[in-house]
């Protein structure tokens, strides 16, 4: 850790502001993928869970609709039962319209799937998925317990009988007519789209990453080179080169600092030179009192050897 401390310390500034620029834009990058991505998908997913609920709820509005013809005298029972048999295998949703729905009973035997009519009028209780789920029996039991709900397992994509994926699906009992109709999401389909969406993600991250990437060495360009300058000349005025200034043309605080210390070293300049002239009069003093004491001097020893003489 003190290491680390160290090295940030002594690391230039154009570096330093480099690295927090890159360091927020990664961080931003983990922020959005790992937690706001999957937040997205399990939103996309929920979406997707209400719109099979309502799908649902049309073909069971469907079903009451003839139900109440039946007992109004319009139909037979039989009659109704044909027709919304119809009606909802001809139900198609979804980009492709490929997205279907299936009629079950409790039994629970296939009254209707429009992809797998090999089942249509079978037992299915002992029907399981590749993993050994017995799907049909879990969505009896779901409706049994609580009316409606949904039930996850893996079933073939589609009408692609060979590509067998997880689906969750959406399944509700009418009651009056001893079925459950059901429809369900494909897994693939939510993750084709979010793969798409992680794509579309990822390169507009790398646009972020370039262009704060840019931006920040501009920024740093901008900081250090006149920081540089302002380095390099109190490096020169330590020398004691008081002849440079530093011409740094900004409104900043680096051009505040460099006004600050141009004025300062045209106050030292002056200093400095009235200092020499203060030396060189002190000098030409000196001088004076020196040539004065030996003009003394030299009168002191004549006047010696004058009264040396008289004596």
């Amino acid at each position: 850790m003190n290491s680390l401390s160290v090295w940030w310390r002594n690391l230039s500034i154009k570096y330093k502001i480099a690295t927090l620029g890159l360091v927020v834009i990664i961080v931003f990058g983990l922020a959005v993928f790992m937690y706001a991505m999957p937040a997205v998908e399990e939103s996309y997913l929920n979406k997707k869970k209400e719109k099979v609920m309502d799908i649902v709820e049309i073909a069971i509005h469907i079903m009451q609709e003839l139900d109440k013809k039946s007992k109004d005298g319009l139909l037979t029972q039989e009659d109704a039962k044909q027709q919304a048999i119809t009606i909802i295998k001809a139900m198609r949703y979804g980009p492709d319209k490929k997205d279907y729905l299936w009629i079950n009973d409790f039994y629970p035997a296939m009254i209707m799937h429009p992809y797998r009519s090999d089942l249509d009028g079978k037992d299915i209780s002992d029907y399981a998925d590749p993993n050994g789920k017995r799907l049909f029996v879990a969505m009896v039991n779901v409706c049994k317990e609580k009316g409606e709900g949904f039930v996850d397992y893996m079933w073939q994509y589609k009408d692609q009988k060979d590509k067998i994926v997880p689906k969750v699906s959406f399944v509700k009992a009418y009651n009056p007519w001893g079925w459950i109709v059901g429809t369900g999401i494909y897994i693939e389909d939510v993750r084709s789209e979010m793969r798409s969406l992680y794509i579309k993600s990822i390169l507009l991250f790398i646009v972020m990453f370039i262009l704060v990437a840019i931006i920040t060495y501009f920024i740093a360009r901008t900081i250090s080179r006149p920081l540089n300058k302002v380095a390099n000349f109190s490096q020169l005025i330590a020398q004691g080169d008081l002849s440079q200034r530093i011409d740094i043309d900004q409104e900043d605080e680096i051009g505040v600092m460099a006004r600050a210390l141009n004025s300062a070293t045209d106050n030292l300049e002056k200093l400095v030179a009235e200092v020499k002239v203060a030396v060189s009069n002190l000098t030409q003093a000196v001088n004076e009192i020196a040539n004065g004491n030996e003009s003394l001097s030299q009168r002191t020893s004549e006047q010696a050897s004058s009264l040396e003489e008289i004596a």
